[in-house]
């Protein structure tokens, strides 16, 4: 037991290669991950930039719904609203609707309130709900084929 722990220790390294990115260190977790497990995660990290990213985008091609924003005055402030906070998707602003329900909210030529803000969010949310909301896949835990294609259609439905 002893060898096997050293063993494993020896393998922490948080070491920097040659082009200044670091390397991560052992995780007792990675036992028990698929490479497929590890690709969902990158996957997720990617798509969660990207979403990032697009929403960055939107702002600044529509800047009067910046303004609408009930929440913060900045993009910077959004953006890390909907994606760095820790929520429960209950939005005062969209009366306890999330999903595509409030993505509905963003082409309903009544709504007055933050378009980008209310795509992004039905956006995040489907794409968070596919993936069961977890940020790490360990054996036996993948998402479902039919939502990842369902999110998919609909991200292009909307693009």
């Amino acid at each position: 037991m002893v060898v096997v722990i050293c063993s494993l220790t020896a393998c922490v390294n948080n070491s920097t290669r040659e082009n200044n990115l670091t390397e991560e260190s052992f995780d007792v977790g990675s036992l028990i991950k698929t490479d497929i497990g590890e690709v969902i995660e990158v996957h997720v990290k990617e798509s969660r930039n990207h979403l990032r990213e697009m929403m960055v985008k939107l702002y600044k091609c529509n800047p009067r719904e910046l303004i609408k924003s009930q929440y913060a005055p900045t993009i910077e402030e959004n953006v890390v609203r909907l994606f760095d906070l820790d929520h429960d998707w209950q939005f005062s602003e969209y009366e306890g609707k999330y999903g595509s329900e409030v993505i509905f909210l963003t082409f309903n030529s009544d709504y007055q309130g933050d378009r980008v803000f209310s795509l992004m969010a039905g956006i995040f949310y489907m794409m968070m709900e596919v993936y069961n909301n977890k940020r790490s896949f360990y054996l036996f835990q993948a998402p479902d084929a039919q939502n990842l294609y369902n999110l998919a259609h609909n991200i292009e439905i909307a693009v």
